[in-house]
């Protein structure tokens, strides 16, 4: 028996009108405060952006979550995976911090 789901032609409905006051939601509060712009992105922005959300989305895959809901959920209940994956997680911000950090320059008198 399939699951319900779009696929199948039976959608969660709330789920539906969840995203939908999301998304309407933010374009209201936009527009409201007269922030609404819209603008385009260089095809290497676009790229990078699609690149990104694959990753993203192979990174949840991979671990069997988001971040959120290991770092929340998954601590709070001492889950072992959970934990891995928060580790990693901060490697991960380290390790870019440490690449993207500028490096400093210190002169030296020749004597």
């Amino acid at each position: 028996m399939p699951r319900p789901g779009a696929v199948a032609g039976d959608p969660n409905w709330w789920l539906v009108a969840f995203l939908l006051g999301i998304v309407g939601g933010g374009g209201i509060a936009a527009r409201s405060s007269a922030a609404f712009e819209l603008r385009g992105e260089t095809r290497v922005c676009y790229l990078r952006l699609l690149v990104g959300g694959f990753l993203l989305g192979a990174g949840g895959w991979i671990a069997g979550g988001c971040n959120l809901g290991h770092g929340l959920s998954g601590m709070a209940q001492l889950n072992v995976s959970s934990i891995v994956v928060v580790i990693c997680m901060a490697l991960g911000v380290g390790h870019a911090r440490a690449m993207t950090r500028p490096v400093s320059r210190t002169r030296t008198s020749a004597g």
